[in-house]
């Protein structure tokens, strides 16, 4: 079905807000970051679908140490992974689902229970001016001391893309698209 301009603003919106969205995880880096995620079943993410423009994709890890990916369905303002059961946001589907069992022919008890968080996008930086010292290097005017240093900033937000994930243990198959 193809959505007027509206309704597909409306998904993007609804979906891009979501921290479990990853916006730049491409079909191939999927298995990598899910890698992580093995011995936790119910993990799940969000992503832009590369066969078919326009689509969305959950990916969820498995019980059975399968990855499985599902199209996010919309049909005008109603959303759906299965088209017998459809809902009004993408944030009730994804409620929904946590707790009820996601409808297969070949598979049962996949349930979206554990949100895998998008890392956060990296923030430009202001370059300093070269050869000048930074502002906090500088002695304190007021009373000519140095002034106290804080400590270095650690990103609160563990990132894919800084750690290398560990390798998929023998035992998960391939991928499963419903």
């Amino acid at each position: 079905m193809h959505l007027s301009g509206e309704e597909e603003e409306e998904t993007d919106h609804q979906i891009c807000n979501l921290p479990q969205y990853h916006p730049h995880l491409r079909k191939d880096k999927v298995k990598e970051v899910m890698s992580q995620y093995v011995r936790q079943p119910g993990s799940y993410l969000i992503r832009k679908s590369q066969s078919q423009e326009g689509y969305y994709t959950v990916s969820v890890m498995h019980t059975d140490n399968h990855l499985y990916h599902f199209k996010l369905q919309q049909q005008g303002r109603t959303f759906s992974i299965v088209p017998d059961k459809i809902f009004p946001t993408v944030a009730a589907m994804l409620e929904y689902y946590s707790g009820h069992d996601i409808p297969g022919n070949n598979v049962k008890h996949i349930r979206l229970k554990h949100p895998i968080w998008s890392p956060p996008e990296p923030v430009a930086r202001v370059m300093p001016v070269p050869n000048s010292p930074p502002q906090s290097m500088l002695a304190d005017s007021r009373n000519g001391r140095e002034p106290e240093r804080s400590a270095p900033f650690q990103n609160p937000f563990p990132s894919y893309r800084r750690r290398p994930p560990e390798p998929l243990p023998d035992f998960v198959s391939s991928d499963h698209y419903a």
